[in-house]
């Protein structure tokens, strides 16, 4: 299926803010931004939590901010890696899109598919891309739902 609208390839490393500073981000994705460098360039860090967001400001040497709004006004990217509690996840999936920067965002993605539907639809309105980080389950209660299921124990799920 075609496009439905061109995107231009980047021409060096995309220009990517972290929202999100707690231990996911500190401990997982900092350490790795180094090695990204050819693909991805980390230019800020958007926490409400300020010493959260200060800690990983230091780590990488980039402005912190603390108001996704600010954030978004400044504007120091053209994406964001959204590593913050899923319930987050979709209002700022949305809002970000809206303002026309390019998501990825980690799992859950949202939790209705009318949720997906309108990431997707805000997403294609204002020509950026919306992606989701991960693809599986990590909760310790999903990964035992799907041993259940998969033993059929129960019957169905």
């Amino acid at each position: 299926m075609a496009p439905m609208y061109d995107l231009t390839m980047p021409t060096g490393p995309v220009k990517t803010a972290l929202i999100g500073a707690g231990a996911r981000a500190q401990n997982l994705y900092s350490p790795l931004f180094r090695s990204l460098q050819p693909w991805m360039e980390i230019t800020a860090v958007c926490d409400p939590v300020r010493d959260r967001a200060e800690v990983v400001a230091q780590q990488l040497d980039i402005p912190a901010f603390f108001d996704i709004h600010q954030l978004v006004q400044a504007r120091p990217m053209e994406a964001a890696l959204v590593v913050t509690p899923p319930m987050s996840h979709y209002p700022l999936g949305l809002y970000l899109s809206s303002q026309g920067i390019h998501t990825l965002l980690e799992t859950p993605w949202c939790n209705l598919l009318a949720q997906a539907r309108e990431l997707i639809k805000t997403a294609r309105a204002n020509h950026v891309v919306a992606r989701v980080a991960e693809n599986h389950f990590r909760f310790p209660l999903d990964r035992i739902v799907k041993k259940l299921k998969a033993s059929e124990f129960i019957g169905p799920i």
